[in-house]
């Protein structure tokens, strides 16, 4: 606790709880790179453990991921109102975004030319405005954004990167 009112204001708020748990795991195999992870980060204020799932297939020309919220801990009962839920993919302010498809996937154009798509089951996908603190300023960034709502069942997501055109 900071004691100082005025440092208090200054600093803002402070990250004071974390994850109690977090645990990965890597395998590969011919489908390719494959990392499991999850944390309890989400029980206390929402009921959930999160896990996401992440194989980056053996050229590197696609990366295909899911992401599952689980009621945990001993308020399950209280948290089984529907809750909305965020999946953002923040993206480097050189990467172009355009909606396709009538909004059921994103194109990534990368400033050398290359293109990847992004899609994604289980939500919406849309595009928001974010912020990149890499380089020393502040720059306009945007972000993909998986929405939706969850209640007391488990709730997953799969989404896909993959290459478009000429590498």
């Amino acid at each position: 606790m900071l004691r100082s009112p005025t440092l208090a204001r200054l600093l803002g708020p402070r990250l004071v709880d974390g994850p109690g748990i977090v645990e990965t795991r890597r395998s590969e195999s011919a489908q390719g790179l494959t990392v499991e992870a999850h944390h309890d980060g989400y029980v206390v204020p929402f009921g959930a453990i999160h896990h996401r799932r992440m194989t980056l297939s053996p050229r590197g020309a696609s990366l295909t991921g899911s992401d599952r919220l689980i009621p945990a801990g001993p308020d399950r009962a209280r948290n089984a109102k529907t809750r909305p839920f965020a999946i953002r993919f923040h993206v480097h302010p050189d990467v172009r975004l355009s909606l396709a498809q009538g909004g059921g996937s994103v194109i990534l154009k990368l400033p050398n030319g290359e293109g990847w798509r992004f899609r994604c089951g289980g939500g919406m996908l849309s595009v928001e405005e974010s912020v990149y603190f890499g380089g020393g300023a502040p720059r306009r960034a945007e972000q993909l954004v998986v929405s939706g709502q969850w209640h007391d069942e488990a709730t997953e997501c799969a989404w896909l990167f993959e290459q478009v055109g000429p590498a």
